[in-house]
């Protein structure tokens, strides 16, 4: 047994709201405060935040000074709070916003090693392999994607632990601790003949609509072994299948139980051409709940796309792809693709646009 206690957590994005929607930004703040709350609870030895604690690099000053005062909270409980960055909180200078609402660096405490996030892999992965205080190190912490456990990876975060000796490097290793997928991946795998834990603390709020039903709860260590402990969102989500056939057999009885939920339901609706002209007997959901429709599609092969691309598609090539079948005319094609991929720089796409258009 180790002499310490941890809760692993990652992607709490503080500051984002989902659909625009200002009370589904609280929730991200009732996460963290809950978050907090059971590290209290359990009394662990260490939070471990591995990356984006916010949602971008301009947090407001408000918003620091309530993170902070949650952090304090764990402090004053005896709870040490530590992390790395990720790519969305990424260092400014060599100075995170995790630093400056009080979590320390995860090296700091022996028995955890990682990186804050880079754009180039190879300085996380060599980082972690030149350690020097490697004797007593349990967990390796990394914001990025590892290929064995999420197919979709996007090349400046791939990070392949499984290639490294780290069994070799670090005799006293436990796991891999991952963030920035949302879902919460994980596994083992054999290095030199010992069993490592792999996987992915998953945002422990809904960040993105198609993470409704994934969410398992949080990386709990007790001393001996990792698990998932039980940890309930702010309010429920619920997806509904409103595609063909399924909007002629759509009941409203079955949800009005949420009518008495203290926080209105989130409602993701998902139709298709078949039943977009049926979409009217949703007409009650929306006066107990917040709803929000996806339109889907089946592709070549009956494989079934959304249509909300800036949502649900987070890499330049998928967007490309969706685009594409939605878009038949180039320019039209093209100058979408810059503002869903190039979000930073949609004001000069657009001066560029009426600059061509209108002379």
């Amino acid at each position: 047994m180790s002499k310490y206690t941890a809760l692993f957590v990652s992607d709490i994005h503080l500051g984002w709201k989902l659909y625009n929607e200002p009370e589904l930004e609280q929730d991200m703040r009732e996460v963290f405060r809950n978050i907090i709350d059971e590290s209290v609870k359990r009394k662990v030895t260490y939070l471990v935040i591995v990356g984006d604690l916010f949602d971008d690099n301009t947090p407001s000053s408000e918003l620091i000074d309530w993170t902070a005062a949650q952090v304090r909270k764990a402090l004053v409980a005896g709870v040490k709070v530590i992390g790395i960055s990720g790519d969305h909180d990424k260092p400014t200078r060599d100075v995170t916003w995790g630093s400056i609402v009080g979590v320390e660096p995860v090296t700091n405490h022996p028995y955890f090693v990682g990186r804050d996030y880079s754009d180039v892999p190879k300085e996380i992965t060599d980082y972690i392999v030149n350690y020097q205080d490697k004797e007593n190190v349990e967990w390796i912490l990394a914001h990025g994607q590892e290929p064995s456990l999420f197919p979709f990876v996007d090349e400046k975060k791939k990070l392949e632990f499984k290639e490294l000796p780290l069994a070799t490097l670090y005799p006293k290793a436990r796991g891999i601790i991952l963030g920035d997928i949302h879902n919460p991946i994980e596994g083992t795998y054999m290095d030199k003949g010992k069993t490592l834990f792999i996987g992915y603390c998953g945002s422990p709020g809904v960040v993105k609509s198609d993470e409704i039903g994934k969410k398992r709860g949080l990386l709990y260590f007790d001393g001996y072994r990792v698990e998932r402990i039980p940890f309930p969102l702010p309010r429920e989500y619920v997806k509904i299948d409103f595609k063909g056939e399924a909007a002629d057999k759509f009941d409203i009885n079955l949800y009005l139980g949420y009518k008495d939920q203290p926080k209105k339901p989130v409602f993701r609706v998902e139709y298709n051409k078949a039943s977009e002209d049926k979409t009217d007997r949703l007409r009650e959901l929306y006066q107990f709940g917040i709803v929000k429709t996806i339109k889907v599609k089946a592709d070549s092969e009956g494989k079934e796309e959304q249509i909300n691309i800036r949502t649900e598609l987070s890499t330049e090539d998928r967007v490309a792809f969706v685009l594409r079948q939605e878009v038949s005319n180039d320019e039209v094609y093209k100058i979408g693709l810059s503002l869903l991929t190039t979000p930073e720089n949609t004001a000069a796409i657009l001066d560029e646009l009426k600059k061509e258009k209108l002379g």
